[in-house]
């Protein structure tokens, strides 16, 4: 039986933008955004499949990380929502 490299072809745009979307709506948000230059350069450099999906495992642990550390000094990133906190009532 011999092997074939899903990755020698390049997957179709409507394909990759698929991908993308059920990533996010797995909350593999970091993973998602490296989907796509990961995906071309395994396709370049003729990476295996399961080296893909480590560095797609690996893009996901370090943004995960990277939030928690910012949250934890309390850096807040701008393009996210934040709460309101109420103001204790002094009536």
């Amino acid at each position: 039986m011999t092997g074939v490299n899903v990755l020698s072809v390049a997957p179709p745009a409507a394909k990759r933008k698929f991908d993308i979307e059920w990533m996010t709506t797995l909350g593999l948000i970091h993973a998602a955004d490296r989907l796509e230059p990961l995906l071309n350069a395994a396709v370049k450099n003729g990476t295996p499949p399961h080296a893909l999906v480590d560095q797609l495992r690996e893009a996901e642990y370090v943004g995960r990380e990277g939030r928690q550390g910012q949250r934890r000094r309390g850096i807040v990133d701008p393009t996210l929502p934040t709460r309101r906190r109420e103001q204790p009532s002094t009536s």
